[in-house]
């Protein structure tokens, strides 16, 4: 009999495949087993969703206990690039390998050797965070592309203090005006967009302290205002004018503006 699925992803439709193979195989009555069954599974979880793949391996313990025709004990071994699975598997029976290339006189072919886990944390049950950030795994936890755009702001502000320290005489063309405005733009929109607390916070600190006349701007202009909604306050209680109040809610209005740009600046 021939079951199809409807509406399921291509890494459902593989999950399925996966245990429904090795539950067959185990099945097989003309298999005959020993002590104990090795399983061995070469990247089973290439096309899973991460949670697919994270619920694997108990998802396979469990199809494995219902099978009552195997009294076998199991040794899984499994390959895999991925850290959900590895939060299930205790660091002890991990086994990190590396690539590589050895070449000689005549050709060159693919290596693997071990890598040494020392280092390494605990990895049952361990936040695939933790994981992720393990060299081993990922260069850095945050896109490449991104990363290059944070590292370019940086180096930018860096240079622009650089340049304002030094008073040279000749501006380089990327701080004249034009172009100045429109990159403290583009640091300020990716500032904003940037999820990550930490460095969301810092580039904020060094946009501040990168281009401090901006925020001043801001501030003086508040405080002005401010000094002039207290004037007409004054007044208007000295000589109890209420035809007043719509000169007080423009004021009010434009000093919410203003605090909104100065928060937008730091944002």
């Amino acid at each position: 009999i021939k079951i199809k699925f409807e509406n399921l992803s291509e890494g459902e439709n593989e999950f399925l495949d996966v245990l429904t193979r090795i539950r067959e195989s185990l099945k097989n009555s003309n298999v005959r087993y020993g002590d104990t069954v090795i399983l061995l599974l070469d990247e089973p979880d290439r096309r899973f969703h991460p949670e697919w793949s994270r619920r694997f391996i108990s998802i396979l313990l469990n199809t494995l206990s219902e099978l009552e025709n195997v009294k076998s004990k199991y040794q899984i071994i499994i390959s895999t690039h991925s850290p959900f699975m590895v939060s299930d598997v205790p660091s002890d029976n991990l086994i990190l390998l590396d690539s590589g290339i050895e070449k000689n006189e005549k050709d060159e072919k693919n290596t693997f050797k071990t890598k040494n886990k020392e280092g390494i944390s605990e990895t049952f049950g361990n936040n695939i965070h933790t994981i992720l950030s393990n060299e081993f795994f990922l260069k850095s936890t945050i896109g490449e592309f991104s990363k290059i755009k944070i590292q370019e702001s940086i180096r930018y502000m860096m240079e622009y203090k650089k340049y304002i320290n030094q008073s040279l005489t000749n501006i380089p063309l990327e701080f004249q005006n034009l172009k100045l405005e429109e990159k403290k733009k583009e640091i300020k929109y990716l500032i904003k967009i940037i999820g990550e607390p930490l460095i969301k916070r810092k580039l904020q600190e060094m946009y501040s302290t990168t281009f401090p006349s901006e925020q001043k701007d801001y501030e003086l202009k508040i405080r002005k205002l401010q000094q002039e909604k207290a004037k007409l306050k004054r007044i208007i209680n000295e000589k109890d004018l209420d035809s007043i109040d719509n000169v007080m809610k423009l004021l009010n209005n434009a000093i919410k503006e203003l605090q909104s740009k100065a928060d937008d600046n730091n944002d």
